[in-house]
């Protein structure tokens, strides 16, 4: 379904942090500086505000709702900077330019065309705007996302910016997916092998390449562990398949299907390791990245969604092991109540030097999105003693519902996603 992909221009074309206060259209008031600037790129043809980027934001704020952090929210096609205005043009058949812009599409990565030129004006914005707000807020970092045309504008961008500035990069129904083991008729990725580290939700194991081509890498230089792709399945512009009664269904389906608040939960992991507070680190802890596929998924029934349960939690030799229900698609890792990450693995590994403090894990369905009451064991300066505990929580929720304060989870203060050497 792929076309052929073009080879992006040359690193020699990127921005260095030093050229960042030079290519500045204005000044920010050193009043109005945060700690982070969550920037997003909406789709073709989206107004702007729409229902993309207003769960975007949603979800970030809702998800930093108890952390120290200063932070804003800015959409590309607000201002112009570099004399540049994104317009996330329209594509697919309702008039004629829409029909041509499509098009125009296939040819993008050639650099020619309109819909080109539209992806060209986004990475400019962002530059300028990038460059705008480091020349008075020099110590601001930055999140970035992008939804379909808004994904090609990001992946094209952290090509040419400082990857220093950039906490965290986040695509969504890329056009220019690449994930290399989804190729061939038994793709490693149905086999959960050889899976790209930034492959952090796409469902459809033969998923390889994007509608329009692939970004070779994916992740350029300096970005490693700084980026992520979300693409759901049956997705025309990124997955392997598409639904043949509604093409394009499946595409417009990230706001609604839980997407941004998945996705909220790792930016939001990302930015809290980011600005480390004192205390415990946990430096060496390994959580298995998590992968949704590998699992199977409970289907709701007529008679309502059957929560996800976790069981069986034990410890011993460094390691702690417990068991799933079918319907649980993935566990939220907790110690002492700081988010660690969220995995689809049955284990997770204790370094050696954390002899006291409590680890929870709550089972979540992220078909219903349903969370399941969450478990407790806590290690103690006696390793084999351990105190194993479940919440009486007997009402499962939502985890992007804020109507359950009983639920709420603290944010991560500290660096604590870091792999063990060599388990990668």
């Amino acid at each position: 379904m792929a076309f052929t992909s073009f080879p992006f221009p040359s690193a020699t074309s990127a921005i260095s942090e030093d050229a960042l206060t030079t290519t500045v259209t204005e000044q920010l008031s050193p009043n109005s500086c945060s700690d982070i600037e969550f920037i997003f790129a909406r789709g073709s043809g989206s107004s702007l505000n729409d229902g993309d980027v207003q769960k975007w934001q949603e979800e970030i704020t809702y998800k930093l709702k108890n952390s120290s952090i200063s932070y804003n929210f800015y959409e590309l096609g607000s201002r112009s900077y570099n004399n540049a205005k994104y317009p996330a043009i329209s594509v697919g058949f309702e008039n004629a330019t829409s029909f041509f812009n499509s098009l125009s599409a296939i040819f993008a990565k050639a650099r020619i065309g309109d819909f080109n030129k539209s992806v060209e004006q986004g990475v400019s914005e962002l530059s300028g705007r990038i460059a705008s707000v480091n020349k008075s807020c020099p110590d601001t970092k930055f999140v970035l996302g992008g939804y379909s045309q808004g994904a090609v504008v990001i992946g094209r961008a952290i090509r040419k910016l400082p990857s220093s500035k950039i906490i965290y990069a986040a695509t969504f129904g890329d056009p220019y997916l690449y994930l290399p083991e989804g190729y061939g008729l038994f793709p490693d990725a149905c086999r959960n092998k050889n899976l790209s580290e930034y492959r952090i939700y796409a469902p459809d194991c033969h998923t390889h390449s994007g509608l329009l081509g692939t970004n070779r890498p994916y992740v350029p230089s300096g970005y490693s562990g700084k980026v992520g792709l979300w693409c759901v399945k049956k997705d025309i512009f990124c997955s392997n398949s598409f639904k043949l009664n509604n093409p394009i269904g499946s595409h417009l389906s990230y706001r609604t299907d839980g997407i941004y608040s998945m996705a909220a939960t790792t930016i939001v992991s990302k930015v809290n390791s980011s600005y480390a507070r004192s205390g415990i680190t946990l430096e060496d802890a390994y959580i298995p990245p998590a992968k949704e596929y590998d699992r199977p998924v409970y289907v709701t029934s007529a008679s309502g969604d059957k929560p996800p349960v976790l069981s069986n939690l034990s410890y011993k030799n460094d390691k702690i092991t417990y068991a799933l229900s079918d319907n649980t698609s993935s566990v939220l890792v907790l110690y002492n109540n700081i988010i660690l990450g969220q995995t689809t693995e049955t284990y997770l590994e204790v370094p050696t030097d954390v002899t006291d403090g409590t680890f929870s894990f709550i089972p979540l369905d992220n078909n219903t999105e349903q969370r399941g009451e969450p478990v407790n064991i806590t290690i103690t300066s006696n390793s084999a003693s351990t105190n194993q505990t479940t919440s009486n929580s007997s009402n499962p929720s939502n985890p992007s519902n804020p109507s359950n304060p009983s639920t709420d989870l603290a944010p991560a203060k500290q660096n604590i996603l870091a792999p063990k050497s060599g388990t990668r």
